[in-house]
């Protein structure tokens, strides 16, 4: 199932599948590297609290500002997917395709729940 999840948001597949490979252009995530970066710094800052011994308070805040981000950054991919990836599936009205792109979703939204 990882790699269904790959088809359709990598330009080459990194090994063959019996299921055929979407041809579907990629989104763009280039946006979401800046942000991630900014998330990596705030990632950097909590391991500097925690090394010197910050208040536990202090470092929980510090945390829930880095898991807030990175659920903006994640809903932003998940928008782009089903944007891109999953509306060319429909439109192909190809239901193997279709099915496997519903499936895709609902392993994501199971896994978020």
């Amino acid at each position: 199932m990882q790699e269904n999840l790959k088809s359709c948001c990598q330009k080459t597949p990194q090994r063959l599948s019996l299921q055929p490979i979407l041809k579907l252009s990629h989104p763009d995530h280039t946006s979401e590297l800046a942000r991630l970066k900014k998330i990596q710094g705030q990632v950097d800052g909590l391991v500097k609290m925690i090394s010197e011994q910050r208040y536990c308070v202090d470092i929980l805040v510090q945390f829930r500002a880095v898991a807030a981000a990175l659920a903006v950054v994640e809903k932003t991919i998940l928008d782009k997917h089903v944007r891109s990836c999953v509306q060319k599936a429909l439109e192909s009205k190809n239901k193997k395709e279709i099915d496997q792109k519903v499936e895709e979703l609902m392993d994501l939204l199971s896994q978020r729940l």
